[in-house]
């Protein structure tokens, strides 16, 4: 199983997120209440300590102090002997409260003339600064400060206290006593690792315990998640199993109803569409009988037309094109309703596409004429043949070209045949009023029109493109549009040359240069209209990702070369018909 990245698990899964926060918050709890106790017990400790050395220094002080005044020192000698008696005497007494060392120092103020030689620890005479020293003579009495006390194994910490006091026959001299706080330290460091210790020791039990229960409190609704996949897949009958009274099992309640109430709605509207379906299908049938006797009626009296009275002729004319036409938009129900029942079949057979589209062109050409628009048709001078259902695509082709004709606005209509080793296309392009993406993206779906006030020319039923899309299908080939406003649209029909292979090399003439640039010229002052944020195939086919992506990425390559440039490639070695 491939493991997901740290990051996309904690998004993806709900326990994993919520056992994160929840170390997270005890983390942040757990820090400050560490600082807290931490911070608070080295204050409290450096206090007690500061009392109990403040009182150890000023007794020794006065002690010391007392000696010299109590002595009968009849010289400087022996008031240096005396001095240093005491101090080592005092080093000595002090070890028991953490005092590790005793100075005398001569006040630098001091006026006497007789001197005697200080009493200096030279391990301990750096903590002794001569800032230290000045706040001792301006404090006139004890002064303390936290040092840093130098030794073999590191700096510890400690506290200075300095005095003054007065000996006989020498003057005034500085008596510093020095404390370690080493033994604080120490105990400080463990209430630390063991305030450390305890966080993240409590850390692992409350997320191994938030990741079990938030796993287990999270699995009605994991099991609710897998049932709505099951769902969207189109089991309908999926049921979620619940348990107890709370809230997760008013959800499963909830899922459960709604699943069998779309269940029985689905299978309603399946019935429904059923007997729309088979209404649609018997009447069209129905139908025929009917329509053929008015058709042959309508046939007869067409061919005697001349023998008619002059104010019964176009009458009879009018009678005749819209038996034509109901005729039309019956076919296009009975094929809608194959669709619909899937059975609808292709008969494939060689098909020469040239001498089909010009057929095609010719049997509406009183159409064209009467619009007013020119078909040029552009195909290779080797022709383009492939292996399709005539019937088929020729539909497909009527369709487009009076779909064309209807919105040319009496522009020229261009259609372009190509083909490759795999495939062939017909593309039919209008120089009309175009489309948006909006309306391009709705335009195969049945009876959907564009501008409904719009009134049409050619007739139809509104299922001309669903009709064509479907047939594009059948064959494993597609059919595309890209169209821009005020430009014009060009449908491509793209398909397989053999029944038997499929796409992997698309024709030059899928792609609109013209319209690309337009779109792009559009989109400035109207970037709603169209997106020309997509590549070049994404624009041009409607779902041009089912076939070779290599032959994509060769065509857009291509494109990308030559979009601007010369435009004379799609009609290269070929030759043009109208």
């Amino acid at each position: 199983m491939r493991r997901l990245p740290p990051v996309r698990q904690i998004r993806q899964s709900l326990p994993v997120r919520i056992t994160v926060l929840m170390l997270v918050i005890v983390t942040v709890v757990m820090t400050v209440l560490s600082v807290f106790v931490a911070t608070h017990v080295r204050d409290g400790m450096f206090e007690e300590r500061l009392k109990q050395i403040l009182a150890d220094s000023t007794q020794r002080v006065d002690w010391v102090q007392t000696s010299f005044n109590r002595s009968s020192l009849e010289s400087v000698d022996q008031v240096q002997d005396l001095a240093y008696q005491l101090m080592v005497e005092q080093r000595e007494a002090s070890s028991g409260v953490g005092g590790i060392g005793v100075m005398l120092m001569r006040d630098p103020n001091s006026t006497s003339t007789n001197v005697i030689n200080a009493v200096v620890d030279e391990q301990l005479a750096p903590v002794i600064t001569d800032d230290l020293r000045a706040k001792v003579r301006e404090a006139g009495g004890n002064y303390w400060q936290s040092v840093s006390i130098p030794t073999a194994a590191g700096d510890q910490p400690g506290i200075v206290v300095g005095s003054t006091i007065e000996l006989p026959m020498v003057g005034t001299y500085d008596m510093y006593l020095v404390y370690s706080l080493a033994p604080e330290e120490r105990t400080i460091t463990m209430i630390n690792q063991i305030l450390a210790v305890g966080t993240v020791g409590m850390l692992i039990i409350v997320g191994i315990l938030m990741l079990i229960m938030s796993y287990r409190a999270l699995l009605p609704v994991r099991r609710a998640a897998h049932a709505a996949e099951q769902v969207s897949l189109g089991n309908l009958s999926v049921r979620l199993q619940i348990e107890g009274e709370d809230e997760l099992a008013t959800l499963g309640n909830a899922f459960n109803d709604m699943t069998s109430h779309l269940q029985r709605q689905i299978l309603d509207y399946r019935q429904l569409a059923n007997l729309q379906q088979r209404f649609v299908s018997d009447v069209s049938h129905e139908l025929r009988t009917p329509l053929a006797s008015i058709q042959i009626g309508a046939d007869i009296i067409s061919s005697d037309l001349d023998e008619l009275p002059q104010h019964l002729r176009r009458p009879a004319k009018l009678m005749g094109e819209q038996v034509e036409r109901f005729s039309d938009m019956l076919a296009d129900l009975l094929e809608i309703s194959r669709v619909d029942a899937r059975t609808a079949r292709v008969e494939h057979e060689h098909t020469d596409l040239v001498a089909l589209v010009t057929q095609v062109c010719a049997m509406h050409a009183q159409i064209i004429e009467r619009a007013g628009v020119e078909v040029r048709i552009t195909a290779p001078e080797t022709g383009v043949e492939a292996a399709v259902d005539r019937v088929r695509v020729e539909r497909v082709v009527r369709n487009l070209l009076l779909n064309a004709v209807e919105f040319s606005e009496g522009n020229p209509i261009d259609i372009t045949l190509a083909q490759t080793a795999t495939s062939v296309a017909i593309k039919v392009r209008d120089h009309g009023v175009g489309m948006t993406d909006e309306v391009a993206s709705r335009v195969f779906d049945r009876f959907y029109r564009a501008d409904p006030s719009r009134q049409r020319t050619t007739g139809g039923t509104g299922l001309g493109l669903a009709i064509s899309a479907e047939d594009a299908q059948l064959h494993g080939g597609i059919l595309t549009v890209l169209s821009c406003p005020q430009a014009g649209s060009s449908f491509v029909l793209l398909l397989p040359r053999f029944a038997d292979r499929e796409i992997d090399e698309l024709p030059r003439a899928v792609y609109d240069d013209d319209i690309i640039a337009a779109r792009a010229r559009w989109a400035r002052t109207h970037p709603g209209d169209v997106d020309t944020t997509v590549g070049v195939s994404e624009t041009t086919g409607r779902d041009l990702g089912t076939f070779s992506d290599e032959a994509l990425a060769d065509e857009d390559d291509e494109v990308a070369d030559e979009v601007g440039g010369d435009e004379s490639d799609g009609a290269e070695d070929g030759e043009e018909r109208t």
